[in-house]
């Protein structure tokens, strides 16, 4: 039988169910580098459908149900989903029917699940149940697409099957229109097939001199079986007429514009210098092992970067450099083609580096560096990578992964002149337009809504529309239709409070390039620097990515030649530069976006800007509220949070200011958890997704003003956050894995599930921006009582002021394992009666001055700070009696260990354990040594391991805890009075002082006399020798595990929060970030939800927020200066 035909009655059967043979009762889930493979599965993408025979009497209704695996979710369990398809039969006896694939109500754009058929389950019995490729005919070529020079012949393989089982006769017809200048043909004119049998022919055609360079011709040639067009198929091919190489990046003639401008333009010639210095200090690695890839991901891009010094040069050498790593790609035995995975992260990441292959390849294509045999392997390794991504991409994503793997398989088969390939990445089910149609919403903001993720997809857009240009496709100024439903994306359906909704409304009917950029103005400061949103940080909009190849504005402008594009560029300090697409010179035009407030309602964030007169950009106010779309994977739960704050070119807060890496738990059960945002949270809950509304907007001379109403559910993050390694079994594997210790309750809920849902909340803040200080008026309502929380984060607390008494001190927030709120640590708690006011300050320095600082480098993760001291105060105004808590944020420290130890006396082992050392995890050895000799104290530790990221080397952090002997007499004698000898012990600074010159805490427990236990090379144990020849010792006593935070405290980010319980609840928060003296003398409650501000210039504020219950909030602000009326501004 062939190939194409897979016949089903040898399958496992369950009444009129069929099951893939022999499909044991466990995950069958495994991965050949990045594909997913089972083998208990039939493989059906590219099938026409499924045909059976079957007994009908009269009008019956047969109904196919088949179970495919879920891809998304290779995990422990397989998850199996169903799909099925219907159809009224009349008629009286046996019958045979097709179940066409396509009819199934299997979404048309998730074809790829067809891959994983495990069952097929129909509602009669039947007999001969097949999967057929064709409907009566099956045709198929690998290939449809090549290119050649006039006069030369292209040939294409096709195969033929016959999918009945009655003999045919096949035979070949061209569509003609009158103008094509190429004449195909089919080597056979006809071709008899007996059942199922399988033949090969060639079509063939010879390039003409009248097509262009690039240019092509389809070919639409019917294969019709026994006459019966019907049943017969269409198959187009695509034959191009050869274009010299390179073309992708640039032309010959763009690169002699790139040389111009290195010659002419100083910053060119800098941006050239670092380009070569780079390729001259890269050497061609050899593969290895980097987490399942051959390389590291970055050198791919230094392929490119080598290749582009030789055009730059002329130099050989850079050329060679490209090609030896390519040959090392493409190695049948060794490369890709055995591996299918080229580097060390994810597919995401894999597109990128096939982009910049296929780009090094297109520049030294033509200058004799690669043999025949090296083209051929190429071609092969690239034809590989698209046919996987060709699958891949039909799964109903949308998202900037899938952009950027559609744009590495897109720039292959540029590179391979596949113009069938071309199209079908550019037009087809995850190409570049659907991305452009299904993720840009109507505020031009892309679907992710990071601002992060909004460049990297303009960039990647716009690179493509230039890249397609010597095709004659131009998409830069493509307008494609919209797409209407709140639905963007398909594919990972089964992640536990993953939303991927568009929430706004659509306003336009149409989406294009331009519209990404255009969004993007707005939210840049006067030093273009925007706010983070969802998963980015601070973000400097400049010509080019600094961090890689990627294009920014610079090629924004090229391609629209917008002034304040190049406004943008010219804002930023020291803006990095596009080498390929930028400007020698950029127009200086003014213009006034970057002082005006704004909102998106699809992205969701409300920027509102003071406009004091007389007063420098720098001294002006930019505060943000957040609302709108979740944004996916990348989405926070933080509808109604006061997202970022910046003054004096310094940024108080953003989004990802406790950061951890996405391949750790602590990222989706703590990072994007509502606790961590500056918002009122229940129960200290997590926000359930839901579409939140602005319902005020106000810019106006005395204020600016916001408000946002939300209705949802809470529940507890999910469990263990989400999982982050495909097969991993529950959430104790992943705690040993990452050495992040964490309590797992008897009762655990289902691995990544929330829980303890509450019933909907009704929530609004209304956010009023003055020329000195922001006020925040909240309102929470629940048919239930529950805790409401007003939560802030800040660096540096300095004082508390106010009628405020402590009472009590806790080490976590709540020891509820289940609870993100688990990780707020060191706890005190206060009675507040009346104002208080929490006063923190906090110097930036060169850390935080530059780009947001990646994970491992500084706890404190914001960028591109003007270095200097900011000052923050933070008002809970209140008349009547709240609690005040104030706690440590869990900030990153890179200290995650996998800590082994063992306490030896005379070589008997007393003590042997392992756990996960960090913020938690503590072990406390008490053991006999009486009559003992020689004590060793052992450790070993192992870094934490971080899935898809590379995280830096973890820094030393491990103590014995106040070690001690009680003597025979019952006295103690701590190991730090006594000597000792160390072998491999870092002994750091000393007794009782930590690594980073700070206290030692382990598990928020201070040991004055911790002696230093991690090792100097962490191959090999750490031993502490002790004899205990004279000392009287009974027993030893110690805890064990790491300290945190590492160094001075004084700077730790603070979880505050005023606490008022019941079924509604109302806040007043006011802050005032400044950088030398206060503007505000005093806050006082006037009346509900009314605040009185005396200013130390003798102005008094009368700010009111009506309706703060009800959807049609108004705001009022009535000034005095010295006790006598100036003026009122209201929203009414």
């Amino acid at each position: 039988m062939s190939e194409f035909i897979l016949k089903m009655d040898k399958w496992d059967r369950v009444e009129n169910s069929y099951i893939y043979p022999r499909t044991p009762n466990k995950s069958s889930w495994r991965r050949t580098g990045l594909v997913p493979e089972n083998d208990y599965t039939a493989d059906l993408f590219g099938w026409y459908g499924l045909s059976f025979e079957t007994e009908v009497h009269g009008k019956e209704t047969v109904e196919v149900k088949v179970g495919l695996l879920d891809f998304g979710e290779i995990n422990a369990e397989e998850i199996i989903d169903y799909y099925t398809w219907k159809a009224t039969i009349y008629g009286d006896g046996i019958v045979k029917l097709v179940a066409p694939l396509n009819q199934f109500d299997l979404l048309s754009s998730m074809p790829a699940k067809w891959r994983y058929l495990r069952s097929v389950e129909i509602n009669k019995p039947v007999k001969n149940l097949m999967a057929l490729k064709g409907k009566g005919v099956y045709a198929h070529a690998h290939v449809m697409s090549k290119s050649a020079e006039p006069g030369e012949e292209i040939q294409y393989r096709l195969q033929v099957v016959n999918c009945i089982d009655e003999k045919q006769a096949i035979s070949f017809e061209f569509e003609k229109n009158g103008w094509e200048v190429l004449s195909p043909y089919v080597t056979e004119d006809e071709i008899v097939l007996e059942p199922f049998e399988e033949k090969e022919c060639y079509i063939k055609v010879i390039m003409n001199d009248r097509i262009a360079k690039g240019g092509f011709e389809k070919h639409r040639v019917h294969v019709v079986p026994n006459g019966d067009g019907n049943l017969g198929q269409i198959l187009e091919f695509y034959s191009v007429r050869h274009m010299e190489h390179p073309y992708i990046l640039h032309t010959p003639d763009g690169w002699e514009k790139v040389k111009n401008k290195i010659e002419n333009y100083e910053w060119a010639k800098k941006l050239a210098d670092e380009y070569i210095k780079r390729a001259e200090e890269w050497e061609v690695p050899q593969i290895g092992d980097y987490a399942g890839g051959m390389f590291i991901t970055k050198n791919s891009e230094h392929c490119f970067n080598a290749a582009i010094c030789y055009v730059l040069t002329g130099k050989y050498e850079f050329a060679e450099k490209s090609a030896k790593f390519l040959r090392l790609l493409s190695d049948r035995e060794n490369g890709y083609p055995k591996r299918m995975k080229a580097c060390s992260q994810q597919l995401v990441h894999e597109g990128e580096f096939f982009k910049y292959c296929a780009r090094a390849y297109d520049i030294i294509h033509d200058i004799g560096v690669l043999t025949a045999k090296d083209h051929e392997d190429i071609h092969y390794t690239f034809r590989l990578f698209i046919d996987f991504l060709d699958w891949a991409l039909s799964d109903g994503g949308i998202s900037n992964w899938s952009l950027a793997e559609s744009t590495g398989a897109l720039y292959c088969a540029m590179a391979l002149q596949d113009r069938e390939k071309i199209e079908r990445f550019t037009f087809g089910i995850g190409g570049i337009l659907e991305h452009l149609r299904a993720g840009v919403m109507s505020d031009g903001w892309w679907c992710e809504c990071s601002i992060g993720y909004n460049q990297m997809v303009a960039g990647l857009f716009s690179e493509c529309s230039l890249a397609l240009r010597p095709w004659g496709i131009n998409i830069a100024q493509w307008w494609v239709n919209a797409n209407y439903s709140n639905q963007v994306n398909f594919r990972a359906n089964h992640v536990d409070g993953l939303s991927w909704d568009i929430y706004g409304g659509t306003a336009k009917n149409y989406n294009c390039i331009e519209d990404l950029w255009d969004s993007l103005v707005s939210v840049a400061n006067y030093r273009s620097v925007a706010q983070g949103v969802n998963d980015s940080s601070e973000e400097m909009f400049e010509g080019a990515s600094r961090a890689s190849y990627d294009s920014r504005y610079d090629i924004a402008y090229t391609l629209y030649k917008k002034p304040e594009y190049a406004k943008i560029i010219l804002n930023a300090e020291n803006a990095h530069r596009d080498l390929f697409f930028g400007e020698g010179e950029l127009p200086d035009i003014p213009n006034d976006y970057c002082h005006k407030s704004c909102y998106f309602d699809n992205g969701g964030i409300a920027i509102l800007r003071t406009n004091t007169e007389d007063r420098e950009d720098k001294d002006q106010i930019e505060a943000s509220l957040k609302y709108g779309s979740h944004g996916g994977a990348h989405g926070h739960y933080d509808r109604c949070a006061l997202n970022a704050v910046s003054r004096n070119g310094r940024s108080l807060f953003n989004p990802e200011n406790v950061w951890y890496a996405y391949g750790t738990y602590m990222y989706k059960f703590f990072v994007q958890t509502s606790l961590t945002h500056n918002m009122v949270t229940t129960d200290l809950k997590m926000q359930d997704p839901s579409e939140a509304k602005r319902i005020l907007f106000h810019s106006g001379k005395l204020f600016q003003a916001t408000a946002i109403e939300n209705y949802a559910k809470w529940s507890n993050p999910p469990y263990g956050g989400w999982r982050v390694l495909n097969g991993e079994k529950d959430f104790a594997e992943r705690t040993w894995v990452e050495g992040r210790y964490l309590p797992i309750p008897d009762d655990a809920p289902p691995y990544a599930s929330r829980t303890e849902f509450t019933e909907p909340i009704e929530q609004r803040r209304c956010m009023v921006l003055t020329d000195d200080y922001i006020v925040c008026f909240d309102y929470m309502n629940g048919s239930e009582k529950h805790d409401y929380d007003c939560i802030y984060h800040l660096k540096g607390l300095s004082e508390i002021n106010g009628e405020i008494k402590k009472t009590t001190h806790t080490n976590q927030l709540t020891e509820n394992p289940l609870s993100s709120a688990q990780f707020i640590t060191e706890v005190d708690r206060y009675n507040q009666n009346g104002v208080a006011r929490l006063s923190f300050k906090y110097e930036y320095t060169e850390a935080e001055s530059g780009k947001a600082p990646w994970i491992g480098k500084h706890p404190f993760r914001s960028g591109h700070n003007v270095c200097g001291v900011e000052h923050c105060d933070l008002y809970y105004v209140s008349a009547d009696n709240s609690e005040l808590i104030v706690g440590c944020d869990p900030e990153y420290y890179p200290i995650s260990k996998r800590l082994f130890y063992r306490v030896t006396a005379d070589g008997e082992t007393l003590k042997e354990d392992k756990f996960g050392a960090w913020i938690f995890g503590k072990h406390h050895i008490d053991v006999d040594i009486a009559g003992r000799n020689t004590l060793n104290l052992y450790v070993r530790a192992e870094d934490g391991k971080v899935e898809h990221d590379n995280v830096p080397e973890t820094i030393k952090s491990i103590f014995w805890g106040d070690p001690h002997f009680i003597l025979e007499n019952g006295d103690k004698l701590y190991l730090s009075d006594i000597e000792y000898e160390t072998e491999n012990v870092d002994c750091g600074k000393g007794i009782g002082v930590d690594y980073g010159g700070g206290p030692v805490k382990i598990e928020m427990t201070e040991y004055k006399k911790a002696v230093p236990a991690d090792v100097i090379d962490k191959s090999k144990e750490g031993v502490i020798t002790i004899s205990l020849t004279g000392l009287g010792a009974a027993r030893f006593v110690a805890d064990i595990g790491s300290d945190y935070p590492v160094g001075d405290e004084k700077d730790r980010r603070r979880f505050v929060a005023q606490r008022k319980c019941g079924k509604q609840a109302s806040f007043i928060s006011v802050l005032e970030p400044y950088e030398t003296e206060r503007m505000i003398k005093s806050v006082e409650y006037t009346a509900k939800n009314t605040i009185t501000v005396l200013l130390s210039d003798g102005r008094k504020q009368v700010i009111e927020a009506k309706n703060m219950d009800k959807d049609d909030i108004s705001v009022k602000v009535s000034e005095y200066m010295n006790g006598e009326y100036m003026r009122t501004e209201t929203t009414e």
